[in-house]
């Protein structure tokens, strides 16, 4: 029970437990004031207080937006009395994981487990979207596990395998004097099964561990061995990282709790504090803008569709699988629209949509087995409708937004939990500078934060003059250190409760800082308003404002008169309109709608290229865009190939053209005339004479209206012969 006593008589069992009964009430009520926290709890047969549940309204939003991957995992057993923490976790879209319910029970039996598990499915009725099940290997009830959460996948993860395991060798060796070696090489080899993805590496690492000292592997083919399906992830996953974001959340956890608990030694006390840093990480967790790393992939490459649909963390995996669809032999069978891939002696039924392999299964993403089948049937690489919708950016944004609006912060913007949150961010960071700091400088920064707080509590107006600033402020007064043989402290600070710098005049400084700005600026872009700050067009804004839907694309072609805004119908002789086609390369089309005599509409379609320079190939407009201004702007033929995704022999025949183009151009306006002896390994020097000719203008639009010019005047040369 939840007791304080230490003399275990029956008179103070009694008055413990109506303390605790007591001090649980306040506990209640003061979790449910500050955090809007739900809880329940379980009664043993003789009354006492055994089990209690815990979840507030965030955890419950959170594990509703993401039901299909939970974590239980027993933390550690803390205080006197043995009380056992159990913790349920969800894992995002993006990798993140969030502490969904947490649980306390005397025993670890199957009656408290079973209790906190009902209580769980009864408070998120989500539960049944729940696919796998990451269990801690030190919760032995796994039946219990799969009869209340069936169909469920029981997982152990390496975090929770590896302090098990470790703890199993550690009681061996207490009994049996073993090797520290031997010890050590078993810790390596059982990593090595869990993570590794081959058959035949499995294999020869389990050969290798048979081999180890007799106890070792007694204890390994009794404990570990009948479970090997539930913690060998790598063989059974094909991805020896699925749980990665999983286990270093569980350790950073871990650690942070264990510091709790050794500073709190009552429970209630110690459940306030866990509620209170959850608060802090979740507000800075969820206040924190969504930024993705830099993509890495071509724009027009399969792996850069996959990104942009997923979050980072699903792409990751997905582009994995895709990399290793190349792997798959394609001597498969066939039943009716399924393949039946050999997957080391177990078959996989794979189709273009769905598979039976665990990856797809349990994460509900195309899997290796997928893409193999979508590249024999000739289908587009990924289609929306192939993974579950939480995985998608969109929707993992959508709950982002929802999470930072909910009622949990807004009923607590007003307490002191958000100066807590800002000062706990501040000391965190200030900690490892501190720690990093040699001793002489450790001590410099204790004596100045000393004088600091003593300023702060004495109600003494202070400020900060930092000395050793090379780059001076208008009216910003710097010192410099005079003590030579010391040593020297970057950003050395002098702290005063006087004011002696003179005033810093605000317009003067703002003026400077403007026309800093204004130099800054020069040459960027604003992605909100689509204009184009600088003189030039820039790579970045190509990518992210021109072409960045097909739509937009269409738009600047017609704006710069690359294409023509207008189209007269051939047949009626009437205005065409263009028609949004989604399907088609170039994402519309020319269609006349005209009501004809006969009482038909002429229906006549004719391609948005039709006239232009970009007629004479079917490559995409983003593609063609893309491959001028890198040609233009002489990036490396490696590069533009990497980037466009075109082959060697689509380089060398763009080359060819692009080269012509500026030939027409130069031989127009005179500035050479010798081009029977030019050939392809002279296009760098044709390119350097046009953009010495181009002065000051935007070269790839300049480059886009000549060749645009060209094929104009080609087109009359031949309607004339």
């Amino acid at each position: 029970m939840f007791s304080y006593a230490k003399v275990a008589t029956e008179n103070n069992i009694a008055d413990d437990d109506e303390l605790a009964k007591s001090d649980y009430k306040s506990l209640i009520i003061y979790l449910e004031k500050k955090f809007n926290v739900v809880s329940d709890y379980f009664l043993d047969s003789n009354g006492y207080l055994s089990c209690i549940y815990f979840q507030d309204s965030f955890m419950k939003d959170i594990f509703n937006f993401y039901p299909d991957r939970l974590c239980i995992d027993i933390s550690f057993r803390c205080f006197e009395t043995d009380v056992f923490v159990y913790l349920f976790l969800a894992e995002d879209s993006n990798g993140k994981n969030h502490v969904v319910s947490l649980g306390f029970t005397v025993a670890e039996d199957t009656e408290s487990l079973l209790w906190l598990l009902n209580t769980f499915k009864r408070n998120n009725p989500n539960w049944r979207r729940t696919k796998i099940i990451v269990l801690d290997s030190e919760i032995k009830q796994r039946d219990v596990i799969h009869n209340v959460f069936p169909g469920s996948c029981i997982v152990i993860t390496l975090h929770h395998a590896l302090k098990s395991f470790k703890k199993g060798i550690e009681i061996i060796n207490e009994l049996n004097v073993v090797p520290v070696e031997q010890i050590q090489l078993s810790l390596e080899l059982f990593r090595s099964m869990y993570l590794v993805h081959r058959q035949t590496d499995y294999e020869m690492y389990y050969q290798q561990f048979m081999l180890l000292h007799g106890s070792i592997v007694e204890y390994f083919q009794e404990v570990w061995l009948s479970i090997q399906n539930q913690w060998r992830t790598g063989l059974d996953f094909y991805h020896e990282n699925i749980f990665s974001s999983l286990n270093s959340h569980l350790e950073y956890f871990d650690d942070t709790i264990k510091l709790i608990s050794d500073a709190e030694s009552f429970i209630f006390e110690f459940i306030k504090k866990v509620f209170l840093m959850l608060f802090l990480k979740r507000n800075e967790k969820v206040n924190i803008a969504l930024h993705t790393s830099p993509v890495l992939f071509s724009r027009f490459s399969p792996e850069y569709q996959i990104s942009k649909i997923l979050t980072p963390y699903a792409a990751k995996f997905v582009v994995d699988q895709f990399d290793l669809s190349s792997e798959i032999h394609m001597d498969c069978s066939v039943v009716s629209d399924n393949y039946i891939f050999d997957n080391f002696g177990s078959p996989v039924n794979a189709s273009a949509s769905m598979c039976s392999c665990h990856f797809y299964l349990y994460t509900f993403l195309p899997c290796r087995h997928i893409f193999a089948v979508r590249k024999i049937l000739s289908l587009c690489v990924l289609d929306e409708s192939l993974i579950d919708n939480s995985w998608s950016m969109k929707y993992y944004q959508n709950t982002l937004l929802i999470l930072q609006n909910s009622a949990y912060f807004e009923n607590s913007k007003h307490n002191s939990v958000s100066k807590n949150s800002l000062a706990s961010h501040l000391l965190e960071s200030t900690l490892p500078v501190f720690l990093n700091s040699s001793e002489p400088v450790f001590k410099y920064q204790m004596e100045i934060l000393s004088q600091l707080v003593n300023f702060w509590k004495s109600n003494t107006d202070t400020y900060v003059e930092f000395i050793g600033v090379e780059n001076e402020l208008p009216c910003v007064k710097t010192y410099c250190s005079q003590s030579n043989n010391q040593e020297s402290f970057p950003g050395t600070s002098e702290i005063s409760n006087s004011v002696t710098c003179p005033p810093i005049e605000k317009e003067n400084l703002m003026s400077d800082l403007i026309i800093c700005d204004e130099n800054f600026k020069q040459s960027m872009w604003n992605f909100k308003s689509n204009i184009l700050d600088g003189k030039y067009i820039n790579y970045a804004y190509l990518c992210r404002i021109i072409c960045e839907t097909k739509e937009s694309c269409l738009d600047w072609l017609r704006q710069m008169e690359l294409i023509p805004s207008s189209v007269m119908c051939p047949s009626c002789n009437c205005v065409m309109v263009i028609k949004s086609v989604p399907r088609l390369s170039d994402g519309a089309v020319w269609v006349c709608s005209t009501l004809m005599a006969t009482k038909r509409y002429c229906s006549r379609r004719s391609s948005v290229r039709q006239g232009s320079w970009f007629e004479l190939t079917n490559m995409a407009f983003e593609q063609i865009l893309t491959f001028c201004y890198m040609w233009v702007n002489k990036f490396s033929q490696s590069q533009i190939i990497s980037e466009i995704g075109v082959s060697s022999a689509t380089y060398i025949s763009w080359n060819k053209l692009n080269s012509r183009v500026c030939e027409e151009v130069l031989l127009e306006e005179g500035k050479f005339s010798n081009i029977s002896n030019m050939d392809s390994s002279s296009s760098p020097e044709v390119l350097e004479m046009w953009l010495q000719s181009c002065g000051n203008e935007d070269t790839f639009v300049k480059f886009l209206q000549d060749a645009n010019l060209m094929h104009r005047k080609d087109s009359l040369k031949r309607i004339m012969r």
